[in-house]
């Protein structure tokens, strides 16, 4: 019964929230607009026409203020990406799925241009999961805001030397500009 309620507890959360504030595939999206109305972040996919910009992979995801029309290129992307903006509109997150193996979640703030802080790469200079990523499949995704300076992440995967199976769910903080990672649980299998 317990292991039930592990596996289908953050299905039902997930389940229970409201539709904006669950990822949106940038693929099947015409843009996502910030909840303040600002900015509006769309991608642009290459075919015969001319480019807008500088192409990094099959999509490029750019961030558009609708105030000043400018655009900044944030990342490109070959398969599919998700968005998700923080409730206030000044910080937002997007998962790149890079891959059939691999995923990372990449969380975005504004000091005069739009930067971000690369989750996989924070994480694991964090210590105490070098083990997690040794796995030839690992996926890093930011799940849900819980007000404006934290995330919800699952981390996953499989398939290690040492590792069988591993699932987690942290709490990203972000407080002055760093990021501070809180397991809220994990499982692992050997």
């Amino acid at each position: 019964m317990r292991k039930a309620l592990l596996v289908f507890l953050p299905l039902l959360l997930l389940s229970c929230a409201r539709k904006e504030d669950l990822p949106v595939n940038l693929n099947t999206s015409a843009g996502v607009v910030s909840p303040n109305g600002r900015y509006t972040i769309g991608k642009e996919t290459f075919g015969s026409r001319k480019p807008v910009l500088k192409r990094t992979g099959n999509h490029v995801c750019y961030i558009k203020d609708n105030k000043t029309g400018n655009m900044q290129k944030l990342f490109g992307y070959d398969r599919y990406a998700t968005v998700l903006w923080s409730r206030n509109g000044e910080r937002f997150l997007t998962n790149n799925y890079e891959g059939s193996n691999i995923s990372n979640c990449y969380l975005y703030y504004y000091e005069g241009e739009w930067k971000c802080d690369d989750v996989w790469q924070k994480l694991k200079g964090g210590g105490g999961y070098d083990e997690v990523f040794e796995l030839s499949h690992l996926y890093i995704e930011g799940q849900k805001w819980e007000g404006d300076n934290a995330v919800v992440l699952r981390v996953k995967g499989h398939a290690g030397e040492k590792i069988k199976t591993y699932e987690a769910f942290f709490k990203c903080k972000i407080s002055d500009g760093k990021l501070a990672f809180e397991c809220l649980r994990q499982r692992t299998k050997r």
